[in-house]
């Protein structure tokens, strides 16, 4: 008897906790998270910034022009596929997408204002997105 126990606490445990990794790693909001987490740990927002300022000065504000090179604390945010453009309105849009999803960052100077739904600000003038 003890031993079923013993093995149902073993498999509540299991369960448990491939809930709690399927929630943080494998579903979207859990990857979004690790994403802005990776992003606030491994990223100097006043590099990130200056980056984007430099590009808004290079790129005519009449349209939008597509990024083709990208830092390489960008690429290593994450494995999706991203992409970037210049925006005719003033700031930079970073997007990391998959089928159906996607997330990334707007940047801009610090009075940037990108507030808006499903967007969050990391610092003045940045701010995370997601759909």
């Amino acid at each position: 008897m003890r031993t079923r126990k013993l093995i149902l606490i073993g498999f509540v445990c299991l369960f448990v906790v491939l809930f709690w990794y399927w929630r943080s790693y494998i579903t979207y909001d859990g990857e979004v998270s690790h994403f802005e987490a990776k992003v606030r740990q491994k990223v100097d927002p006043a590099q990130l910034q200056a980056w984007a300022l430099d590009l808004l000065q290079q790129y005519s504000s009449s349209n939008n022009n597509y990024i083709h090179v990208f830092p390489a604390y960008i690429k290593d945010l994450s494995s999706r596929h991203y992409s970037g453009m210049v925006s005719p309105q003033g700031y930079v849009h970073i997007s990391w997408s998959g089928p159906g999803d996607g997330w990334g960052l707007d940047i801009g100077p610090t009075n940037f204002d990108g507030a808006g739904t499903g967007k969050e600000m990391w610092r003045p003038g940045i701010y995370f997105w997601r759909q």
